[in-house]
């Protein structure tokens, strides 16, 4: 007999609900002191909050938790959040991207959001006008890129986020366009994101435009079975991944399954985006509004403890070693600059410096950072950097224990 909460989680998987939280994937949890307030700041409806939680073992978690009555459905979050705590297993914007990919015209095309009222008055030039699903804001980089594939120029109207209950999520909407754009110079292409408000000077007198709705895309009987396809396998994978997940095993988890490592599929999808691009042509590039960094490691403070690997939430940093040798690599591409290595090193052998290439990006092998020889600690017998007949000591070792900080506090 089929559980009525996997029916539900199909019905939910065909609608726009508000978005699921998973807060274990939140940065927060994976470190006290991570300090991630992107989605909390970004919420225009103040649905988003941290609640303090003290944990079993030390200290104090912030754990975000969403108010569901607050909450407007603009779909933010679901794009700025790092490492994807919010989830939506069919979102809205599937049904945008079909809606583009049945546009049989290379012309300029608007995005327009639901709180327009006057959608067939647009002042793009000789465009069509399409209506999102929901707020701009929840267009994320790479679905900029791929909708303005279908388009010689793809417009987002933000004007009307003057008027709007939610229109602080303007910026959003234009950092994403200016991040499109720069992306698509790092690669030779012309810049044709553009919006009402930082292009106020190339827009025209309002005229009348035939308006398409994103939500319900004019399809072809093939287009259509097509697209019912790809919804419904969607919705099958999606429930039967959840009906089907098998039990944890009882007692303690591996310290290396503790903090489990994924890629968040935001940054799968921006990743894709750009190796469907082809080869840069520009070297120098401001990756700020995409969360990319390089991260670099002090060989001279460094003790091979690992941690900064076992704590990186993307599996961006990896740490290898056999008896006498160790080696951190470190993948570009995975790097969502949560700055959580940094926070953990004991060494304080961790920092960070602007990522301003993106060559390094599309590379899909990982790098070598620091490497070293093992020895013994002096101590623990723990392997730590370090070179033979020289004693040195882990990071645990190292660190004075209380009674001996208090003999040294001591009066000779």
């Amino acid at each position: 007999m089929l559980d009525l909460s996997v029916v539900e989680n199909m019905l939910d998987s065909l609608g726009n609900r508000p978005p699921q939280v998973e807060p274990k994937t939140c940065l927060n949890n994976r470190h006290k002191d991570a300090g991630c307030r992107r989605c909390v700041d970004a919420c225009p409806s103040t649905a988003l909050s941290l609640n303090e939680v003290t944990g079993p073992t030390a200290g104090t978690t912030d754990v975000i938790v969403l108010d569901v009555e607050q909450c407007v459905g603009c779909g933010l979050c679901l794009r700025i959040c790092p490492t994807n705590v919010f989830q939506q297993r069919s979102s809205p914007e599937i049904k945008l991207l079909d809606a583009f990919h049945n546009l049989r015209s290379s012309e300029p095309v608007e995005l327009t959001c639901p709180q327009n009222e006057q959608p067939h008055r647009s002042r793009v030039p000789n465009s069509t006008v399409v209506g999102a699903p929901r707020c701009l804001s929840a267009l994320s980089v790479p679905l900029l890129l791929a909708l303005q594939k279908n388009s010689s120029a793809l417009w987002l109207n933000d004007a009307v986020c003057e008027s709007c209950p939610i229109g602080q999520t303007q910026p959003y909407i234009a950092d994403s366009a200016i991040a499109a754009n720069m992306i698509l110079a790092a690669f030779g292409r012309p810049a044709t994101l553009r919006t009402y408000t930082g292009d106020s000077e190339a827009l025209g007198p309002p005229a009348e435009r035939p308006v398409l709705s994103g939500e319900e895309p004019v399809y072809s009987r093939r287009d259509f079975f097509g697209s019912l396809g790809r919804l419904t396998r969607q919705a099958a994978v999606a429930v039967l991944s959840e009906s089907l997940t098998l039990p944890e095993p009882g007692g303690p988890r591996p310290v290396d399954q503790r903090l489990p490592h994924q890629l968040p599929e935001n940054r799968r999808q921006l990743l894709t985006a750009l190796r469907a691009l082809g080869a840069p042509t520009e070297t120098q590039i401001d990756l700020h509004k995409i969360s990319a960094a390089t991260v670099l490691i002090d060989g001279d403070k460094c003790s091979a403890c690992g941690l900064c690997a076992r704590f990186c939430p993307t599996g961006a940093l990896e740490f290898l070693s056999d008896e006498s040798h160790f080696v951190i690599n470190f993948l570009p591409a995975a790097c969502v600059d949560c700055g959580i290595c940094d926070l953990i090193c004991p060494d304080d052998a961790v920092s960070f410096a602007y990522q301003n290439s993106i060559a390094p990006i599309i590379e899909t092998e990982p790098g070598h950072l620091q490497a070293g020889n093992l020895v013994p600690c002096a101590r623990c017998k723990q392997p730590v950097a370090g070179t033979p007949d020289t004693p040195v000591y882990c990071y645990v070792c190292s660190t004075p224990r209380p009674q001996e900080a208090l003999l040294r506090s001591l009066p000779m």
